[in-house]
């Protein structure tokens, strides 16, 4: 079995590659203002970023798991979300409340791609 974990700290790995799929953890944002959609385009971007450090792209998507501390921000967070998928390549997709780790954390997301 070829799996390749990738920045693991002792407790997780930042991306685990398992054949033609890689999955990342799920990314917080750093900024800790309570702004829904400045959280949301960070993590995002932080996303694309990992997904262009292996050569792949929003496109390569399979799914993505949404946790918002609080469901009032869906609208928000959907307008974020809506303006970054790529169209006709969108992840399926759950979005959840969820407690957070840092309190002013408002999403966090985790995502799989194809490789």
């Amino acid at each position: 079995m070829d799996i390749k974990r990738l920045g693991g700290n002792g407790r997780h790995s930042a991306a685990v590659e398992y054949g033609s799929l890689l999955f990342l953890s799920a990314l917080t944002p750093d900024t800790l203002e309570p702004d829904i959609q400045k959280q949301a385009e960070e993590v995002l971007g932080r996303i694309e970023r990992l997904l262009t450090l292996r050569g792949l792209d929003k496109s390569s998507l399979l799914c993505a798991t949404i946790y918002l501390r609080d469901m009032n921000d869906f609208g928000a967070f959907n307008a974020v979300w809506d303006a970054w998928v790529t169209e006709e390549a969108e992840p399926a997709r759950t979005c959840v409340q969820a407690a957070m780790p840092v309190e002013e954390h408002l999403v966090s997301i985790q995502v799989v791609a194809a490789i």
